[in-house]
């Protein structure tokens, strides 16, 4: 029996091999969990061979730690880009959102991946970075809320905290309609509605 071994792929620079090994890994752990994804098959469907993995991850462990930590840190770096090119925090915060239902359909993987590492408790510096990624995204849009205020673009009574809650409790709604298969339910005018929210219309007072 002939043996069939995986094409190998192109030779590229450090940096863009170990991209493209993240590449295989997020949709590996995104699909099988991370006990179910070998090191063999990620290198396997990367075209490379496994010890190419070790050299740019200690371990499996660390291969899948850089692949949630991506998943959650390019969408911070691309909000943030937003926020620069935007006319005002409050045209940033409208735009971020409609970027972020795009994304959701964009990149499956990252989704489910992400919500995978939320059960990962047994594993305390996963469940921390996972934690940490939630606070930066929280005070990110918190001080987007907190400029609108102080520009005058919201309502001095609104709470940019409460806000920013309310902003990501959004999002995982979004989120759960993707997990779902449920976006042919959602109409594009409850889509609009929902986003506007975003812009601080009917956005909750701080308590007296």
């Amino acid at each position: 029996m002939v043996s069939i071994r995986p094409a190998r792929a192109a030779r590229l620079p450090a940096d863009a091999r170990r991209q493209q090994i993240l590449d295989v890994a997020i949709r590996a752990f995104a699909a099988r969990g991370f006990a179910g994804a070998s090191t063999l098959a990620i290198a396997a469907a990367a075209g490379v061979g496994e010890p190419t993995i070790y050299r740019y991850f200690a371990s499996k462990r660390d291969l899948y730690l850089a692949a949630v930590d991506r998943c959650s840190s390019q969408i911070l770096e691309r909000w943030r880009a937003i926020a620069a090119e935007s006319e005002s925090p409050l045209q940033a915060i409208e735009r971020i959102g409609a970027w972020y239902l795009s994304q959701l359909q964009a990149r499956p993987d990252d989704l489910l991946l992400r919500y995978r590492s939320l059960s990962h408790h047994e594993d305390p510096e996963t469940s921390e970075r996972v934690r940490e990624r939630y606070r930066e995204t929280l005070r990110f849009v918190a001080d987007l809320y907190r400029q609108a205020r102080e520009r005058g673009d919201v309502p001095k009574s609104v709470d940019p905290d409460t806000q920013a809650w309310l902003f990501v409790a959004l999002g995982a709604a979004f989120d759960q309609v993707q997990l779902l298969g449920l976006g042919d339910a959602m109409s594009p005018e409850v889509v609009t509605r929902l986003v506007s929210l975003l812009g601080g219309v009917g956005a909750p007072a701080t308590p007296d």
